[in-house]
């Protein structure tokens, strides 16, 4: 939420089950708080071509940074 109240996207996307390399389809799973400075990253399940991973990503006003992104399973 802004300082409105208002509810902003900070992230879209669109994926294609024939274009999974390119664009891979993103699950969100969970708010976490992986480094314990109580401020919650978001953990997401990020499935390609090449198969299935988790990533974590932290909110930076409205930019989103890739913090970890574990081994492809």
């Amino acid at each position: 939420m802004n300082y409105n109240g208002v509810v902003e996207r900070i992230y879209g996307e669109v994926s294609d089950p024939r274009d999974l390399n390119t664009y891979p389809r993103m699950e969100f799973v969970d708010a976490v708080d992986v480094d314990a400075d109580n401020r919650a990253e978001l953990l997401f399940v990020k499935d390609s071509e090449a198969g299935r991973r988790f990533v974590v990503y932290r909110l930076y006003g409205l930019q989103m940074n890739e913090l970890f992104a574990s081994g492809i399973r």
